[in-house]
């Protein structure tokens, strides 16, 4: 049984394909597929495609891209089967004109997909649509794919939510409403009228009552369950009118070749009404048909048994061989929008390329500076430079672009619009190239006071290191830099990586990048470790978050802080030095440890609950309001 949800994404697509292709939720991404782009860089080629969509007109609304799950019943399939369920959907879904990237994760009991789709089609560059008919228009799809490989399936209803005690018991595989549900359906789509409906419901062990409402109950069931209890998809009223869509199916078809038009079968049509006339007015138009046939098979010379076997199967073999074709065509017909997408995409890309290929090689010579000292981060307010032609480069803590300028023509573009640009003339791009180095956004206190320290290259790669003064001066934000250096330093690919200022050095405690998976809630207490589990205090002195609180501001201090919920364990080093509260953060399922700085660290007003909530922030907070405030710890003070 698979369940579908979608919503846009309106801020940022990178985050949530770095989200659904985590190495530790898919086998080490051996679950992660796409169509018209790579996994990797995704999120580029989505921008690509919706540029170009503006460009022609179509750039209506503001979502990057959708995020579709597609979730099974824990159990009901394996991780290699709901991945090709999943591209199956996606492909009829999307019907190759956008691109996908999906992932099956296996990281929780229910196996689920996980779709990421571009907003913007780059075959007609039109957004796709997303309304409550394309939801129930999804539903259907992924049904039908879950009804031909043998699974349950389940339609949308537009009622509340299951509540509490109904959705434990269909976790734990006990709600009888569901169970329910599941023959319903199948009875209803192997019926054709009301009573076959009941006799099938019958035979599926229910026991029937049809009062006032109709309603099950199954064996070993103590109450009956009213089928308006399961939503109005389900009612009295919504069956019938599904039942008769499958009687329609089965009636003769309407547009029929006038040669071999099927006989009427009275009994199948006649139930009330003027049956004599019916008969009389069947009778005639059998007798009709049966002479028109004669005479079609008489012309063709097909009087002859296996003279008509054969045409049959000839005709059957060339409706197969039109309907391979078309596949072959429709298969041509995609593999060619990839193409010719990737085409635009080099197309656009191809200066860059001959840019480096004409670049010469090679010694360095270097000349850095913070191009604008403030605490903004910004150059130019009407001017965001990541949305030029520059590059995109992430490191450890954060997104840098930048961009190579081997010509006066490029120059003069940058030159115009930053004044702290050199004065650089062509004689020295002979020699030397530009390179303009800026983040997406305003530095963290963490990333403050940056420099570019060497620049150097080997056979490949050209290398870039930034370095971080010590001791840091916290009121230089700058976030954007140029760089003068020899050709002979110019390689395809640029690297670029940030030494930050060691700040956090206790040698009297383990590391918290050598803490084991395993670090248990006993083993925090032993350590001293102020203990958080599931917003409940564990530590023996419930004071000693206040008590550090307390004393930083008077001299340097040290507190780890071990918060356990039903999902994860995160652990906090928080050392206080220089008026500052450095913050090494990580998740005990991996090893990556997230660096940041903060001003202050806020208590929040306790809730008639008794729930209290700690915050990183920058600006001192008023009693209610917390600008610009990280929320970090919460729990209950009784």
């Amino acid at each position: 049984m698979a369940y579908i949800k979608i919503f846009p994404i309106k801020v940022t697509d990178k985050k949530a394909l770095d989200y659904i292709t985590n190495p530790d939720k898919t086998d080490e991404k051996l679950l992660v597929s796409s169509f018209g782009c790579s996994p990797e860089t995704a999120d580029l080629e989505f921008s690509m495609t919706r540029e170009m969509a503006k460009k022609n007109g179509m750039d209506k609304g503001d979502n990057l891209a959708f995020h579709l799950i597609q979730s099974f019943k824990p159990g009901e399939v394996d991780a290699e089967t709901a991945h090709r369920l999943g591209q199956q959907f996606a492909a009829e879904v999307l019907k190759g004109k956008y691109e996908y990237v999906i992932s099956t994760h296996v990281d929780k009991k229910h196996i689920h997909n996980h779709i990421i789709f571009n907003a913007a089609s780059f075959v007609d560059h039109h957004k796709y649509v997303s309304n409550k008919r394309s939801y129930h228009k999804l539903c259907r799809i992924s049904n039908r794919i879950c009804h031909e490989n043998g699974l349950a399936t389940s339609m949308p209803t537009g009622e509340k939510g299951k509540s509490y005690k109904e959705n434990m018991e269909y976790h734990r595989g006990t709600s009888w409403k569901a169970k329910l549900r599941v023959a319903v359906d199948k009875s209803i789509w192997t019926s054709i009228n009301y009573e076959e409906f009941l006799q099938k419901m019958q035979l599926a062990g229910y026991e029937v009552r049809q009062g006032k409402h109709l309603s099950f109950r199954a064996p070993e069931q103590k109450n009956f369950t009213y089928m308006k209890s399961l939503g109005s998809y389900y009612s009295e009223e919504n069956v019938r009118i599904r039942l008769a869509k499958n009687r329609s199916k089965v009636k003769t078809p309407r547009h029929l070749s006038r040669e071999a038009r099927l006989y009427i079968n009275i009994s199948t049509y006649v139930t009330t009404g003027n049956r004599e006339g019916f008969e009389h007015w069947a009778k005639l138009n059998n007798l009709k048909e049966a002479a028109r046939t004669f005479n079609y098979l008489s012309e063709n010379n097909l009087l002859n048994y296996e003279d008509f076997r054969q045409h049959v199967s000839d005709v059957d073999a060339s409706v197969k061989a039109a309907d391979q074709r078309i596949a072959h065509i429709t298969s041509e017909l995609s593999t060619q929008k990839v193409i010719q997408k990737h085409c635009d995409s080099y197309r656009l890309c191809r200066k860059v390329i001959e840019d480096c290929k004409s670049a010469k090689n090679p010694k360095n010579e270097i000349k850095s500076s913070s191009l604008r000292d403030n605490n903004t981060g910004i150059i130019d307010s009407d001017w965001d430079l990541t949305q030029t032609d520059m590059v995109s480069f992430s490191t450890e803590n954060l997104t840098l672009y930048y961009k190579i300028i081997t010509n006066t023509e490029d120059y003069l573009v940058y030159k115009n619009r930053i004044n702290e640009l050199p004065e650089i003339t062509q004689d020295t791009f002979n020699n030397n190239f530009l390179i303009i180095i800026t983040s997406s956004s305003a530095y963290d206190l963490y990333n403050r006071d940056i420099y570019i320290d060497s620049i150097y290259a080997d056979d490949n790669v050209t290398y870039i290191n930034f370095a971080q003064n010590n001791p840091i001066d916290y009121t230089k934000s700058n976030n954007t830099w140029y760089a003068i250096v020899d050709n002979s330093q110019l390689r395809d690919t640029i690297n670029i990586k940030i030494n930050y200022t060691n700040i956090i050095n206790n040698s009297n405690i383990t590391q918290l990048a050598d803490i084991s998976t395993d670090y248990s809630i006993e083993k925090a207490i032993e350590d001293n470790c102020f203990v958080i589990s599931n917003n409940i205090i564990i530590s023996p002195n419930p004071s000693y978050l206040d008590e550090f609180l307390e004393h930083s501001n008077s001299e340097n201090n040290f507190i780890r802080i071990y918060q356990k919920t039903n999902n994860f364990v995160e652990i906090f080093d928080i050392i206080y030095k220089d008026n500052f509260y450095f913050i090494n953060r990580r998740l005990l399922s991996n090893t990556t440890i997230k660096k940041s700085v903060f001003k202050y660290i806020e208590k929040g007003n306790i809730h008639s609950n008794g729930l209290v909530r700690y915050y990183f922030t920058n600006t001192l907070s008023t009693e209610t309001e917390y600008t610009e405030a990280f929320p970090f710890l919460s729990f209950y003070t009784k």
